[in-house]
């Protein structure tokens, strides 16, 4: 995916552990202009005592930190209650300022998520709000009705056919062609022997209508014993207008 980049030097210490979670935030700003750029000149203008790695709006993913190198200040105030730390995870903030398109800024925060799991090895659990670091209220932006908008987030994050790298794709529509090449050989084999729900549709006006007229009796039992391919053939007759009404 497309990150764009720019470095803070304020608040930022030495990595010395690899992060283990990723934690969501929301930037609280609903101010006009209050974008990743305008959040990267504020936090890069001054010591804040916050930061953090990420800053994402509806037009650009922006990285402000070398994560493999530093960690940034963003949920702190928990302590490590809760296990979650500033030096054992990485924080993306979405910017919610009201001229951007937060839906847009909501999936590019998502896919982002998305690229760290992968390239951190970090599995969905591990993928928090910073109210699970610290119980602050935030993201803000997503605590409505029991954090519906959260649990949607984090559906997002599960891998789904959108995920299907083209070589996935290819062997999944070879293994479909196979299962339905042996379906319809299987269909071919298939000997029906009453008109019900077995029998295909397109096929039962057709024999109902012989057997009314007399031309298909059936055996002892009154079983028609008729396979898919005379099934075929008796409909092209029948529309043929070979049996009459």
């Amino acid at each position: 995916m497309q990150i764009n980049k720019k470095q803070i030097v304020y608040n930022r210490t030495a990595r010395t552990q690899k992060p283990v979670y990723i934690v969501i935030h929301d930037t609280g700003n609903t101010g006009n202009g209050a974008n990743a750029n305008a959040h990267f000149n504020y936090f890069n203008g001054g010591n804040r005592n916050s930061s953090a790695d990420f800053f994402v709006d509806d037009t650009q993913v922006l990285q402000v930190n070398d994560y493999a190198k530093y960690y940034t200040w963003h949920c702190g105030d928990g302590k490590g209650k809760y296990g979650i730390t500033n030096s054992n995870s990485v924080g993306i903030e979405i910017c919610i300022n009201s001229d951007g398109n937060y839906n847009i800024a909501f999936q590019n925060a998502a896919e982002l998520t998305k690229h760290l799991m992968n390239e951190l090895n970090i599995p969905l659990e591990r993928v928090v709000r910073h109210y699970d670091a610290s119980r602050k209220n935030c993201p803000a932006s997503m605590n409505k009705n029991s954090w519906a908008l959260w649990n949607t987030f984090k559906k997002r994050l599960t891998k789904n056919e959108e995920d299907l790298t083209m070589a996935q794709y290819d062997e999944l529509k070879k293994e479909i062609g196979s299962i339905r090449s042996d379906v319809d050989k299987l269909k071919s084999k298939m000997i029906y022997a009453w008109v019900d729900d077995n029998m295909p549709d397109w096929a039962k006006p057709t024999v109902t209508k012989l057997m009314r007229k007399g031309y298909l009796k059936g055996d002892d039992e009154g079983k028609l014993n008729l396979d898919d391919n005379m099934l075929r053939i008796l409909v092209i007759n029948d529309r043929a207008g070979i049996y009459g009404e």
